[in-house]
């Protein structure tokens, strides 16, 4: 990756609050990091459905953010499958910046941020907003 795309990449997350998804096909995993990188409560999951994007999601972040603003939080969504398309495109329709974040970049960066390497670890969407390697979803 060259240079400059590293740094515009980072520029576009820096002081932002970024919500890490972890998609799944029955719930979602979720951590919300503050824009030092410092973790905001518990993870937390939500139903891969209506009533979890619209109403579970919203809770849980008015639970740990005192404001929520489309300007400063980015959502941080692992693109395995097909499970994040429903969810990246509810959350862009709804005016906030969506990245995908590529599956083989969560799982390197697990070691660096004490996790261990099963698909259990309910740390693992704090892994997911990896400034060097997301991308804008649109």
């Amino acid at each position: 990756m060259k240079f400059k795309d590293l740094q515009m990449k980072r520029q576009f997350v820096c002081r932002k609050t970024v919500v890490g998804i972890d998609p799944a096909k029955r719930s979602h995993h979720a951590t919300v990091l503050d824009g030092d990188g410092l973790r905001l409560g518990k993870s937390f999951s939500f139903a891969h459905d209506h009533k979890g994007f619209t109403e579970t999601l919203w809770m849980k972040l008015h639970e740990r953010l005192d404001e929520i603003n489309p300007q400063n939080i980015i959502f941080a969504i692992e693109c395995s499958c097909r499970l994040w398309t429903l969810l990246a495109h509810y959350l862009n329709h709804a005016g906030y910046a969506v990245v995908l974040v590529s599956p083989v970049t969560t799982h390197r960066s697990r070691p660096f941020i004490n996790h261990d390497l099963s698909h259990t670890d309910p740390k693992m969407p704090s892994s997911s907003p990896c400034a060097q390697h997301a991308r804008p979803a649109w």
